[in-house]
């Protein structure tokens, strides 16, 4: 590696501080949070705004035009907030995923995680393993405000459901859109797949929820979206919804 540095093959590695490497608490919910936050990142790099995983002390972040995925974390608040491009994210996941431990036989004792070190520098963020250094670029600043982003008024109609029995319905749904309506502690999910001005097939799905309010004017969603969204959250989920607003997705410690 030294050697394609020296003859201009690879760029020059930022120097990142010793004294700048913080333990990560929890190395599996880090990487879990991660892997989460980049599900909804702008990965078009002919884009002119930033993209990327936005560590910002205990969130992960992932914004993108349509989306925005928040997870926390419980690690070691950073001293400074940095963007990681995707790749970049993506290297950092793999490299923790490398050190998990194999999952222990009936009746043993889990093997501990080994040491992982994370550090912020002006110009990259390392990750430390026992078997790797990685360093990864960190974007240009500033990034999105996506507090504000986040923040908007009282839904309409909130429904409390299980991950599995809505995930379960989706699957079944086909097309690139869902329309969801609530009445009567029912979600009522319908769909239509279509080539062009031809209709391929139409269906819908009735699940049960416990339902605040009602939702009437059907909203509509992406498939992919939302699913990707429930691919992250805990057993418990919660759904706020309103026509004039977008669809907010809420788990313990997740927020699509």
């Amino acid at each position: 590696g030294v050697e394609m540095v020296a003859a201009g093959e690879l760029p020059l590695v930022s120097c990142v501080s010793e004294e700048s490497f913080r333990d990560l608490d929890d190395a599996a919910s880090f990487a879990s949070a991660l892997r989460f936050a980049l599900a909804s990142t702008l990965q078009d790099p002919t884009r002119p705004q930033v993209s990327g995983v936005r560590i910002d002390g205990t969130f992960m972040v992932g914004c993108e035009r349509a989306r925005i995925h928040r997870a926390a974390v419980t690690v070691a608040a950073l001293s400074t907030p940095a963007t990681l491009p995707c790749l970049g994210a993506q290297a950092i996941i793999d490299a923790i995923t490398a050190c998990a431990p194999p999952k222990p036989k009936r009746g043993a004792v889990a093997a501990e995680w080994p040491r992982i070190r994370i550090a912020v520098g002006d110009r990259a963020v390392a990750l430390k393993t026992p078997q790797r250094l990685v360093f990864v670029r960190r974007e240009a600043e500033p990034y999105c405000d996506w507090r504000r982003i986040i923040e908007w008024g009282a839904a309409g109609c909130v429904v409390s459901v299980k991950r599995d029995v809505i995930a379960a319905a989706l699957k079944g749904c086909l097309g690139d859109v869902v329309e969801l309506t609530v009445a009567q502690q029912q979600l009522h999910i319908s769909w239509a797949a279509r080539d062009g001005a031809r209709t391929l097939g139409l269906g819908s799905v009735d699940v049960p929820v416990a339902a605040q309010g009602t939702l009437q004017q059907p909203l509509r969603i992406s498939l992919a979206a939302l699913s990707s969204a429930l691919d992250g959250m805990s057993d418990d989920v919660t759904m706020s919804m309103s026509p004039s607003q977008p669809l907010r997705v809420e788990s313990v410690g997740r927020l699509a």
